[in-house]
């Protein structure tokens, strides 16, 4: 099993109940999570927090950057 416990993911969702999902999984197994709801907050994160192990975004946020993207 892989350990967890003390890693920062960067999590990108505009769908506020999924993040609180995802924010209760993360939290049982010790990950620390950096939260943004948009692409452009998503890379103000990424420029502050030099330490982020994972990025998980979403593919389909709506208006603005998103996972598709290029």
């Amino acid at each position: 099993m892989v350990a967890l416990k003390g890693h920062k993911i960067l999590v990108v969702e505009d769908n506020y109940m999924s993040y609180k999902l995802l924010d209760v999984h993360f939290q049982r197994v010790g990950l620390e999570m950096v939260y943004a709801d948009d692409g452009y907050s998503a890379l103000e994160k990424f420029h502050a927090h030099n330490d982020l192990d994972l990025i998980l975004m979403d593919i389909d946020l709506g208006e603005g950057i998103d996972g598709t993207d290029a």
